[in-house]
């Protein structure tokens, strides 16, 4: 429902952040949860600043909206489409399918994103087109990422790890959360929050122009990294191929390293040089994957674009 660093701009995509620092004064995080409070909702964060309705519920926020609608005496009106909505001397009048037309002084367009509306029904774009308001270019946003030569045997692994995006090696933003590896490239919390930074840039490149690099393990510098590493390598005589299962899922650890050793490496763990090390760290550290798209708009959680 919220996030307790909902009110700072800078967590956000936009052109103008005047205006949007002018709408969280207005109303801002803790607006926010007192608002669903005076409804009885009561919400609980996690780790990250998540809010959530206690209940862990979404039908409990609904509820919760819809028992306040009724206690206003608001009508709700289910199971019927808008055919279309004229604006005349200040006045709506919207037009129902089954031929009932309303009249409002005031009108909330709330239809979803293009990333919503599946089908070729009367949406929120056309309706606001109608009324004369322009439409930037639309694109999704929230969106899990095709990769170059993706690792299909890790499709369904998730760990938490740094995700960096990066436009011709330089850096553009990071994200901690949870990375999902898919067969088509890379999914989670943490690709979702870059795909939007991506999608806002991508216009004036080309995506080979990008990548994302992994750090799987942050919590350690490189250095450190190895230093683990040759520790497990020491202290047990592992197999090489064996040697990164207490670190990562047996198909990851795998596919770490034979990218880091290219299969040339002995097959005792004690045996690796530090150089060879030294490379098992480096691609823990810096796992990197070349993006070549999106999984498109109809997989995405919201849609890119300013109303203008």
């Amino acid at each position: 429902l919220s996030n307790s660093t909902a009110n700072c701009v800078k967590n956000y995509i936009t052109d103008d952040e005047a205006v949007l620092a002018g709408i969280f004064q207005k109303y801002g995080f803790q607006s926010n949860l007192d608002f669903f409070k005076s409804l009885g909702l009561i919400c609980r964060s996690d780790a990250d600043g998540r809010y959530y309705p206690f209940s862990l519920c979404a039908s409990s926020v609904l509820d919760a909206l819809r028992f306040e609608c009724e206690r206003l005496c608001i009508e709700t009106i289910l199971n019927i489409k808008i055919q279309n909505i004229d604006n005349s001397n200040g006045i709506f009048c919207i037009t129902l399918s089954d031929g009932t037309i309303i009249e409002c002084k005031k009108l909330i367009i709330a239809t979803g994103g293009q990333s919503y509306n599946k089908d070729n029904s009367l949406n929120g774009y056309d309706i606001l087109k109608s009324f004369g308001h322009g439409i930037s270019p639309l694109h999704p946003a929230l969106v899990p990422l095709k990769t170059e030569n993706p690792y299909k045997s890790l499709k369904g692994i998730r760990i938490p790890a740094k995700a960096v995006l990066l436009k011709n090696g330089t850096y553009l933003r990071e994200e901690y959360g949870e990375i999902q590896f898919t067969d088509y490239g890379l999914s989670g919390i943490a690709i979702m929050q870059l795909s939007s930074v991506l999608q806002n840039d991508v216009q004036k490149s080309n995506y080979s122009n990008y990548e994302i690099s992994l750090d799987l393990m942050p919590s350690s510098n490189l250095k450190e990294t190895a230093e683990i590493i040759k520790s497990i390598a020491i202290n047990t005589g592992i197999n090489t191929d064996d040697l990164l299962l207490g670190l990562f899922h047996r198909m990851l650890a795998s596919v770490l390293i034979k990218k880091a050793l290219l299969n040339n490496y002995p097959e005792c763990s004690d045996k690796l040089s530090d150089e060879q090390i030294k490379r098992i760290a480096n691609v823990i550290k810096n796992f990197r994957f070349i993006i070549t798209g999106t999984t498109g708009i109809l997989n995405a959680q919201v849609t890119g674009g300013i109303y203008k």
